[in-house]
């Protein structure tokens, strides 16, 4: 112990590598991106350019993404910042809605991998950008499926690509090669002091003591008020069923079920009545049906049998 400050200097403060491959950092970059591919898309067809490359530089530099690589100056964040970045725009390639934004992703790809500082700069460069065999295979293909001049644009910058050698092939995307295999990697669950978000999903973890509190509280009003309901109603539930209905109804069940299927239904019912029973260690009424549903499995008739034999002193309350 030495009561004088230590004379090493702290490292500023960075995001790890794994932040780049959630959902806090992967969501908002794939809006940003399929915003500038569509301020692309509407410029070309408002104007029908027959340079599409250079109609897309101009737009990459009035939407500051000239300036995309002075995002991240951290060594270890900045491999996973270019990686990331390098796969949002290849899924802009293989998975864009249109023709137009395909190639929009295509030229960001190029642009980004194009454009890192290079004189005198220490920065992290990317060397190869992953991609699975398959995903390797479309995007050779791609500029096939597109009119000119945007074939000719397509595959002069496609071909500078492949001549730079900085696709890493690996294996088929079914096997889930890449690292993370998915993007993003994580989400981030933002807890919300209202236990009933409005999006219905359910929150991440377990419930807290007060989030069951307050589910208890509504869902004992909602049972509250539904019998209210009932008690202002009665005749809301109709009438019951009279014997000569049960047992037309019975009867169909039987004539269309085995005899083995109604035994092994009459031995679960009883099961799930014996431990209701353990569990309520109520004031012996359920411990009343449950002798009268073994008696009645005894017969002959079994459980479906009751209100043949409800006249028998054995079933009356």
């Amino acid at each position: 112990m030495y009561p004088a400050p230590s004379q090493h200097r702290r490292a500023p403060a960075a995001p790890q590598p794994y932040y780049y491959h959630s959902s806090v950092f992967v969501d908002p970059t794939r809006d940003d991106i399929s915003r500038l591919l569509a301020a692309f898309e509407d410029a070309h067809n408002a104007q029908t350019s027959s340079r599409p490359f250079a109609l897309f530089k101009s737009i990459w530099m009035q939407h500051g993404w000239d300036l995309i690589h002075l995002k991240v100056f951290d060594p270890r964040g900045r491999e996973a910042f270019l990686d990331v970045m390098c796969r949002l725009f290849l899924e802009c390639v293989l998975h864009g809605r249109t023709p137009l934004l395909c190639l929009g992703g295509l030229f960001a790809l190029y642009t980004f991998h194009s454009t890192p500082p290079k004189d005198g700069s220490s920065l992290f460069n990317l060397a190869h950008v992953p991609i699975a065999l398959d995903d390797y295979e479309r995007l050779v293909k791609f500029p096939q499926s597109l009119e000119s001049p945007a074939r000719q644009y397509a595959t002069k910058v496609l071909l500078d690509l492949l001549s730079k050698q900085i696709f890493l092939i690996l294996p088929h995307s079914s096997l889930s090669p890449l690292n993370p295999p998915a993007l993003p990697a994580s989400v981030l669950a933002i807890e919300s002091a209202d236990p009933h978000p409005v999006s219905g999903r359910k929150k991440v973890g377990r419930p807290s003591r007060r989030e069951k509190i307050t589910r208890a509280d509504a869902m004992l009003n909602s049972l509250e008020d539904a019998l209210d309901r009932l008690d202002d109603d009665d005749d809301v539930a109709g009438p019951a069923p009279s014997n000569e209905a049960y047992l037309e109804m019975k009867q169909t069940v039987l004539e269309s079920v085995s005899l083995e299927d109604v035994d092994r239904a009459e031995k679960k019912t009883i099961e799930r009545m014996r431990k209701l029973e353990q569990r309520l260690k109520s004031d012996g009424t359920e411990r009343a049906l449950l002798l009268k549903a073994e008696a009645a499995a005894k017969n002959p008739g079994g459980l479906l049998n009751l209100v043949e034999e409800s006249r028998d002193p054995l079933f009356d309350e």
